[in-house]
């Protein structure tokens, strides 16, 4: 795998992290088992949970942590939480020395649609668009999503990263693998995590593309989430009998769960499927059965929530103090989409209808 550019001369590299006042401490088996407590409540949890059991959860964690603070954030989905690792200033400042001049020099797949570095999109690409051209419009497609992706890159992945794809001593991986990693994997929040994880992801995204392309699948892949499509042909062989049809269907999912136990990832089972064009699923929450749009159920929902808000005076209890948040947090989503389905607009002219600096919490009901 070739570099986009040359990378740092290794004297560099080492006097600019040796430059630093970070404290790089081995950490130990006390700590480690307070992270992994933080990790557990968090993947049980469904919402976000109240200020006070938020800050009895991340207390411990934080006392013992000079170099990131952390903070639990709803996952965009609504449906759970993720504990974002936020490196504090001078960490951040060498984990972006290390992604612009060392990481983001490394090639990505063909198959990546996240993380990619601005120089290397076409003109006009987004990732949306990327989704559709891979899945969309297709006789069949789906989804396969890794199973606590980031939590689950260690300090052993990130070691052989280095190690196989930069010339560098091994003390000098060792160090920026430090840099890179707290409490033996990859922080969700960190500056480098991402690119690390498109790095991590290569080989086996180039066998897995090679591999579909040769069974007629297209596949991408946005950071844990692979997405995948097949367009059926006249007189099928895939097709002909009810038992081949249903190991070519279950062939992309199986290859990809096989090529990811090598690695030692896994699949999140409840989150992949294979389905007709017929069925309407959304893939990555974006419609795309015969042309990217918004999905019915978050339009009707984002609508419904607007509606609540601006003419029955509606609120979940959770922005309570905060209605500009809220305000914000709709008109946000409600940007997002309009880029897709031009039809949001109605919704948005509705929300802006009214003025976020002033909201009051007495004119609202709140609920839960």
């Amino acid at each position: 795998m070739k570099t986009t550019h040359p990378l740092p001369h290794e004297a560099l590299v080492k006097t600019i992290l040796k430059s630093t006042t970070i404290n790089l401490k081995k950490t130990d088996a006390k700590t480690k088992k307070i992270y992994k407590g933080v990790l557990q409540f968090t993947s049980n949890q469904k919402k976000m949970p109240g200020k006070f059991i938020q800050h009895k959860i991340l207390a411990p964690l934080k006392a013992c942590s000079d170099n990131y603070d952390y903070f639990f954030v709803s996952k965009s989905a609504g449906n759970g939480i993720r504990l974002i690792a936020n490196p504090k200033k001078e960490m951040k400042e060498i984990q972006s020395y290390i992604k612009e001049n060392i990481l983001e020099q490394l090639p990505i797949s063909d198959i990546a649609l996240a993380y990619i570095p601005k120089e290397k999109k076409p003109a006009g690409w987004t990732w949306q668009q990327a989704v559709f051209e891979t899945a969309g419009n297709k006789d069949y497609f789906g989804e396969a999503d890794i199973k606590s992706f980031f939590d689950n890159m260690t300090e052993t992945h990130v070691y052989n990263l280095f190690r196989t794809y930069t010339p560098y001593s091994v003390k000098t991986c060792k160090t920026l693998t430090n840099y890179c990693t707290n409490m033996g994997t990859v922080p969700q929040g960190s500056v480098t995590g991402p690119t690390i994880s498109n790095i991590i992801m290569y080989e086996t995204d180039v066998k897995l593309q090679k591999m579909m392309k040769k069974q007629g699948w297209s596949v991408g892949r946005y950071s844990d989430n692979f997405m995948f499509g097949y367009t059926k042909k006249k007189n099928d062989k895939h097709f002909k009998t009810p038992n081949k049809q249903k190991t070519f269907l279950n062939y992309p999912l199986n290859t990809i769960r096989r090529l990811l136990k090598k690695q030692g990832f896994q699949l999140q089972e409840s989150k992949c499927w294979v389905g007709a064009n017929n069925e309407g699923r959304p893939v990555m929450n974006l419609s795309i059965s015969q042309k990217l749009n918004i999905p019915a159920k978050t339009y009707n929902k984002l609508r419904s929530n607007t509606y609540d808000f601006v003419v029955k005076k509606r609120v979940p209890m959770q922005y309570k103090g905060n209605l500009k948040g809220y305000y914000t947090s709709l008109k946000g989503k409600l940007t997002y989409w309009a880029k897709i389905a031009p039809k949001v607009n109605k919704t948005t002219a509705l929300l802006t209808s009214i003025n976020p600096n002033k909201l009051k919490d007495s004119d609202y009901t709140f609920f839960w």
